[in-house]
């Protein structure tokens, strides 16, 4: 078995939820008394065979925290930083979930950058409270900094991308009425019309993603309100 988000790890060496390893945060709601915040992934053969491998993303987004270092608006717990280590980053996806990669040896993004499915994240480490190289995956609701169990989410979901999506780049002009989009083969698709609408949904496309250098792009050209997000074709 492997996964998107590290595809030379091939082994869940401790699942997302209630477990009895004391390291673990405090839950008094778990019979255990401790629970786990995310899905830790290794190797069969060990950790260090998975060391200094590469992760990647699996949600498109933006850089929010490396190590101590915060995007403006957010803060850091130190907490937070000793137990993940100083290379750890957490993304903010265009769903609103903070995806949080944990003990990385070095982030390969930077605080604000904006990242889409496949681009590197950094290398597996064993940074902060680990004992051999893993990568911990966490999600959460409540942005990236609360030291804690809850809210968390399962992060299952977030090892791979979505099945049926697809990265495109969205402009949305001032009026909010006005939308279209840049695909991959560079045609230029207006959401208002129905035959574009059709041919989304006959592609299996469910979800599309904003980019934040097409928004740039149109910015420098003089177009405002340009805004990013996903778009769900139902």
């Amino acid at each position: 078995m492997s996964w998107a988000i590290c595809p030379d790890a091939n082994l869940i060496t401790q699942a997302y939820g209630c477990t009895p390893i004391l390291s673990e945060w405090a839950d008094a709601s778990c019979k255990s008394g401790r629970f786990h915040s995310g899905i830790d992934l290794g190797r069969t053969d060990g950790g260090w065979n998975l060391y200094r491998k590469p992760v990647y993303a699996t949600r498109a987004g933006q850089v929010v925290k490396v190590g101590a270092a915060t995007l403006a608006g957010y803060q850091v717990d130190t907490r937070v930083v000793l137990y993940f280590g100083d290379q750890s980053v957490t993304i903010r996806a265009d769903d609103g979930h903070f995806t949080m990669y944990g003990h990385l040896d070095w982030a390969n993004c930077s605080v604000g950058a904006r990242v889409k499915i496949g681009d590197p994240i950094g290398l597996v480490g064993t940074k902060g409270n680990s004992t051999a190289p893993h990568l911990h995956v966490e999600v959460r609701s409540d942005g990236p900094y609360q030291p804690g169990p809850q809210p968390t989410v399962d992060p299952s979901s977030y090892l791979n991308p979505l099945p049926n999506t697809q990265e495109a780049e969205m402009l949305i002009l001032d009026t909010g009425t006005a939308a279209k989009w840049l695909l991959d083969g560079g045609q230029i698709l207006d959401i208002d019309s129905g035959a574009t609408l059709q041919a989304l949904q006959g592609a299996g496309v469910k979800t599309i993603t904003v980019t934040q250098g097409f928004i740039d792009t149109n910015r420098r050209k003089g177009t405002q309100g340009a805004v990013s997000g996903t778009l769900t074709v139902t």
